[in-house]
């Protein structure tokens, strides 16, 4: 499986054949957790396919071994795909099962973000329902009532707006580098 993940992908350019080998591994190496790791690499880095990635990554961080910040990878793909409560319950239930103080503080970083982010893009649907059109930005929420104050971003950034499809994003990109 290792032999085919590093030669059929970057050598011979086969994601889709590669993917279904790691499958059948996954199916039988439930201890690996580099196996999913794979397949959601894969998909979102070759197939630019973050919905697949996410629950592969998903799947990898479960397993015994895996780092944090593969959970971290996996709720940021899910944000991608606009996909953030199922990131954010992935996430809890990674800092439930998580024994390990370091991984537990990334896993809760990257949480509150979402969880941010999510009640963000909640005030700006209910901007939009009061006053029939974006805000211009995200301090227009507090103008406007519908939030007391702009929650701090965990990452040392600030939470920006997209006034166009009316997405909350940060501007430290959420950890580009999951593990910062």
């Amino acid at each position: 499986y290792y032999f085919a993940q590093a030669n059929l992908t970057w050598d011979g350019g086969l994601i889709h054949e590669t993917n279904q080998l790691l499958d059948r591994g996954i199916q039988y190496r439930q201890w690996d957790w580099m196996l999913p790791f794979f397949a959601g690499f894969n998909s979102f880095y070759f197939l630019k396919d973050n919905d697949l990635g996410s629950s592969y990554l998903m799947e990898s961080a479960r397993r015994p071994g895996a780092s944090p910040v593969v959970a971290t990878l996996a709720a940021r793909l899910a944000l991608d795909s606009h996909q953030t409560s199922g990131a954010i319950l992935f996430l809890q239930e990674m800092d439930r099962q998580s024994s390990d103080a370091g991984s537990r503080k990334l896993i809760r970083q990257r949480l509150s973000a979402l969880l941010d982010m999510q009640t963000l893009e909640r005030a700006v649907e209910i901007f939009v329902g009061k006053f029939k059109h974006l805000p211009d930005s995200l301090p227009a929420l507090v103008t406007a009532g519908i939030i007391s104050q702009l929650p701090v971003e965990p990452y040392g950034g600030r939470y920006v707006l997209d006034p166009q499809t009316g997405r909350v994003s940060s501007s430290t990109d959420l950890g580009k580098y999951p593990g910062r």
